[in-house]
């Protein structure tokens, strides 16, 4: 039976990213065909459930029991689930480097992409601006 690839993301606040709320936005990806993917969901469906779901899951010892069974079994391998994991106040920081510093940059003939000086730009900017602004005003 041929793979499928499903992604499902936490922590979306859309264009808000600096909700002190969800400061990290989560990607997860998974590829499993459709009799694995049942496989694994059997080990934390219950009858009463239409849709499972982690925030339900952990609220009782038995949903607590099924994620642990779920998060042992031998289909979950890191070459059929990959995650992301981006903290949203950097990815604000990329953004404006990407789309300010990385367009003018370009404009001078400047490659930022190459060999990473748009990542270099983007930790001296997360990591300094703080220090001379102020963590408030950052």
């Amino acid at each position: 039976m041929p793979s499928e690839v499903h992604f499902d993301e936490a922590g979306n606040t859309g264009a808000a990213l600096l909700d002190p709320d969800q400061p990290v936005f989560v990607l997860a990806s998974t590829n499993f065909s459709r009799d694995e993917a049942d496989e694994l969901l059997n080990l934390v469906r219950t009858p009463q459930t239409r849709e499972v779901k982690f925030t339900s899951l952990k609220k009782s010892a038995a949903g607590k029991s099924r994620l642990l069974q779920f998060l042992s079994s031998p289909l979950l391998t890191p070459e059929r689930v990959k995650v992301s994991i981006t903290h949203k106040r950097y990815m604000a920081i990329c953004k404006a480097v990407d789309l300010i510093e990385e367009t003018l940059a370009h404009r001078d003939g400047i490659d930022l992409y190459a060999r990473g000086a748009n990542i270099a730009i983007a930790n001296l900017h997360y990591y300094v601006t703080p220090v001379f602004w102020g963590t408030e005003r950052f």
